[in-house]
């Protein structure tokens, strides 16, 4: 089970720009203060939570929450795939051979 990314979006105290915060941000928060700056934030919460669930909520100045994006992560479970080996039955068996998993290995240099 991977947990869930908890995003908030806030007015900066000095009214410059919005901070993204989160324990989830490799500095724990992203000032913006662009005119777009809250989609710009959220896409980027979003984006870094790709492979996670996601909640963003949005804070006007008095701390209410004014709208709340949420964000389904696509991270799939890890597929295993066997690792390729050559076709040994095709490969011209050499004169060395590694006992330890009994087959005969192919060495073009020969």
């Amino acid at each position: 089970m991977l947990s869930m990314h908890l995003y908030e979006v806030r007015l900066r105290k000095d009214h410059r720009g919005i901070d993204l915060i989160s324990d989830a941000l490799p500095f724990g928060r992203v000032c913006y203060r662009e005119p777009n700056a809250i989609s710009n934030a959220i896409g980027y919460a979003k984006f870094f939570s790709r492979s996670h669930d996601a909640v963003i909520p949005v804070y006007d100045v008095a701390g209410n929450v004014i709208e709340t994006h949420e964000h389904a992560g696509e991270f799939k479970e890890p597929i295993w795939h066997p690792p390729i080996l050559p076709q040994l039955s095709q490969a011209p068996h050499s004169q060395e051979c590694c006992e330890s998993v009994r087959h005969c290995f192919y060495h073009p240099s020969e």
